[in-house]
């Protein structure tokens, strides 16, 4: 906690204090949201300040500090980082100051700071508001033990949906699922996708990507992008190449070793897992892009509707699973095809109709209109301070 002292002894005040607990070194869908989140809120308020457990060095320059990694596995450290955490708040936020919290399992940094600092405005976003199935998955004592930890994190998370001044989360589902919880409003603020790094790859580029791999250049390129290949969109790109000989696949995402063989195929390319930076770069190499979760997990998380965004954002004809009546409402998801109860085979025949370059800007052009992080959290703060005038 070297690195808290330093701060703690800052007489400097701060507006905005954003505080969560993931690991943005990770890389990974959750840790990308928040280094977009907080590199927006600092760049935009010199009154701002990041609280994390490693310093990113995506934000370089930017006032964060390190708390070090803390996690339920050493629960004596995590409850003290709390502790310290709520008294450096309680020190450096100015009267009637904001803090952006990110809520981490079991986490009493809330309940901290109504006590320290009853002034302070907590704003929670992407709250998390359905229960976890951890408990299902595990054994014996294992199970007991993440049936208690789940029972006392929901409690905690039902609590700081009803008493937090503002609330929201990733998808409409779940936000309709915390709003009948909590019995009041919750909004709907979706991920926003770095249109800087996923857009469509030029021309040139993807032609010496087709001749690199030996892909032919009038061949239609079907590709997944995610967590568990086989069971969200490979199978299926697999299919397609089967029985469209017009059709290459590539496979981004880890793979065990039954896995790879059986998506063998001299027209399906496997690159495994690959550096989250580089990802873009090959999801611009489809033309058709697949995203198979369960409709249920879809609707409601939104890392799953995220890939969906990266898709658009890159310019992909988009196929998912999902009939979900909400996600279809939702405009800014931008698929172009939820299959119901067509086959993949007739999906594929009707998006590549599409495929024309116009709609590949067109796809980019929407994204970067409405997804980019600082419009989407721009409107998000624009109306918590609305709000906050509203209520004065």
């Amino acid at each position: 906690m070297n690195n808290m002292l330093s701060i703690t002894e800052s007489r400097e005040k701060f507006d905005y204090i954003s505080v969560n607990f993931v690991d943005m070194s990770m890389h990974n869908g959750p840790a990308v949201n928040e280094i977009e989140f907080n590199r927006w809120l600092l760049s935009s308020f010199s009154k701002s300040l990041l609280l994390s457990p490693v310093a990113v060095s995506e934000l370089h320059g930017l006032k964060q500090v390190a708390l070090g990694r803390c996690t339920l596995r050493r629960p004596i450290r995590f409850i003290l980082t709390q502790i310290e955490v709520a008294k450096a708040i309680a020190r450096l936020a100015r009267r009637d100051g904001a803090i952006y919290y990110r809520h981490s399992r079991l986490s009493v940094l809330p309940i901290l700071l109504k006590w320290l600092r009853p002034d302070l405005r907590l704003l929670a976003t992407r709250l998390n508001g359905t229960r976890s199935a951890d408990a299902a998955i595990e054994k014996g004592i294992k199970a007991r033990l993440s049936g208690l930890v789940e029972l006392a994190d929901w409690a905690l998370r039902k609590h700081i949906a009803r008493t937090a001044e503002w609330v929201d989360t990733t998808t409409p589902q779940m936000a309709a699922n915390l709003a009948s919880v909590a019995g009041r409003k919750v909004e709907y603020v979706p991920n926003g996708v770095n249109c800087a790094q996923f857009k469509p790859i030029p021309a040139k580029l993807r032609s010496e990507f087709r001749a690199e791999h030996g892909i032919p250049q009038d061949a239609i390129i079907v590709g997944y992008a995610g967590g568990f290949p086989t069971q969200r969109g490979a199978l299926q790109a697999l299919e397609i190449v089967q029985h469209r000989e017009d059709a290459y696949a590539i496979v981004i995402g880890k793979l065990t070793t039954d896995e790879e063989l059986r998506l063998k195929h001299p027209r399906v390319l496997c690159f495994g897992k690959v550096p989250y930076n580089h990802v873009s770069q090959l999801i611009g190499q489809f033309d058709v892009g697949l995203s198979f979760d369960v409709p249920e997990r879809v609707a409601l998380i939104g890392n799953s509707q995220q890939k969906l965004r990266q898709y658009l954002a890159c310019g992909v004809v988009t196929i998912t699973a999902s009939t979900d009546l909400p996600l279809r409402e939702d405009p800014i998801l931008g698929c172009d095809l939820f299959v119901g109860e067509l086959s993949i085979i007739e999906a594929y025949d009707r998006v590549v109709r599409l495929l024309e370059p116009r709609h590949r800007r067109h796809r980019y052009e929407f994204a970067r209109s409405n997804l980019s992080p600082s419009r989407i959290f721009g409107r998000r703060h624009e109306k918590i301070e609305s709000r906050e005038a509203t209520d004065r």
